[in-house]
């Protein structure tokens, strides 16, 4: 008999970068951005981890692997429930492929920043497209669903027991987009539109005989709504 596996991924709670995004005045600089791997949560961040946690204990799923990626905000919402739920998992494990998209030379640079100082680069963003550009030393849509596919082959397919991932939004549309949830042509109206909120918690489960990632669950506890009907 196969056994259910079920697949979690985890927004981090909010973060003092996601607070200063929206507090910016400055048309060319951001004052503090998610690029920055230690940015840490706010209060609130912590109290969005805390009803994640609480919600994912309730579902009494026993985790093989937890991961993490790079980012101080990821690892302190990880430890969150980890301290909630101490008996869950029995591995954490850091993976680099989890990191959010690397904007590279412009990781504190708005629309405007990047126009108005490298107008060269904006043109070719604008002939591009969002999809396609390449920030310099950065990485576009294509190679976000690279590495987070690389990572859905061999460290999550390739494991048969449940695993809990935690990560950022742009991360976690790639999987949506992997796992069939979603268009590929929808990956970047929900992530600008932050569809994928602070604190956010999936629940899949991967049906292997046929290759499938089955929503089970989605849950927003700024909201305390369900993310896709």
């Amino acid at each position: 008999m196969n056994r259910t596996k079920y697949v979690v991924l985890v927004r981090h709670g909010e973060s003092t970068a996601n607070v200063a995004l929206k507090e910016n005045k400055n048309p060319w600089f951001y004052s503090l951005t998610g690029s920055d791997r230690q940015v840490d949560l706010t209060e609130t961040g912590r109290l969005e981890a805390i009803k994640s946690a609480n919600l994912i204990k309730a579902l009494d799923i026993q985790f093989k692997q937890l991961y993490v990626s790079e980012f101080k905000r990821v690892q302190a919402t990880a430890k969150v429930f980890q301290s909630i739920c101490p008996d869950r998992h029995r591995i954490c494990k850091l993976d680099p492929r989890l990191n959010k998209r690397s904007y590279g030379l412009f990781w504190n640079l708005t629309y405007e920043g990047v126009r108005v100082f490298y107008p060269e680069e904006y043109r070719h963003f604008l002939h591009q497209g969002k999809f396609l550009y390449r920030p310099p030393n950065g990485e576009n849509y294509p190679d976000l669903l690279n590495r987070v596919g690389s990572f859905v082959q061999d460290a999550v397919k390739a494991d048969r027991k449940n695993q809990i991932i935690f990560t950022s939004s742009a991360v976690i549309v790639a999987f949506l987009a992997l796992f069939g949830t979603i268009s590929i042509s929808k990956m970047i109206p929900m992530y600008e539109n932050n569809h994928i909120e602070n604190g956010a918690v999936l629940v899949f489960e991967y049906i292997e005989a046929v290759d499938r990632f089955k929503l089970l669950l989605s849950f927003s506890p700024g909201n305390e709504r369900a993310l896709f009907n």
